[in-house]
C-alpha cells in the first residue's frame, strides 16, 4: 500500500513540474499559429503584425508591414497603438520566447485576439532590410 501511495505522489509531482514548465512556453489567453495562418490573419483579416524584438534587431531585418513594439515597452505602447481590446494581433520575435511573453502581457491587459507566430526565422515570405 505504501508503494502505491509513493507511486501516485511521484506521478503528482511530475505532473505539477511538467505543468509549470509547459506553462512558461505555452501562450495563455492566446494561440500559437503557423506562419501560413499568421499570413492569412494579417493579409486577409487585417491583423496587426507586431515584432517584439529590440529596435536594433528590427532595423536589421523584419517582416514587411510589421510594427516594432519591443517587449520591454509593449505594455505602454500597445494601448496607444491599439486601444480596442478586440484588435487582431499577431506577435513574433527572433526565437519565439519573447513573443510568448508578450502574448501573456497582452492577454493580461485584456486583449482577446492575440496570436503568437513565434520565430521570425520560420517566415517563408521574405524579410525587409
Amino acid at each position: 500500500m505504501q508503494d502505491v501511495k509513493q507511486h501516485w505522489q511521484m506521478i503528482l509531482v511530475i505532473l505539477i513540474i511538467s505543468g509549470v514548465f509547459v506553462s512558461r512556453f505555452v501562450p495563455i489567453g492566446g494561440q500559437h499559429v503557423s506562419e501560413e495562418r499568421a499570413e492569412v490573419l494579417v493579409v486577409e483579416e487585417g491583423a496587426a503584425l507586431i515584432d517584439v524584438r529590440s529596435p536594433s534587431e528590427f532595423t536589421s531585418g523584419h517582416i514587411e508591414g510589421a510594427l516594432n513594439l519591443p517587449l520591454n515597452q509593449i505594455e505602454t505602447l500597445i494601448v496607444a497603438q491599439f486601444p480596442a481590446k478586440d484588435t487582431l494581433i499577431v506577435l513574433y520575435c527572433q526565437t519565439g520566447f519573447r513573443s510568448s511573453q508578450a502574448i501573456r502581457l497582452l492577454t493580461n491587459l485584456g486583449y482577446t485576439h492575440v496570436y503568437d507566430m513565434g520565430a521570425m526565422s520560420n517566415w517563408p515570405y521574405g524579410i525587409v532590410y
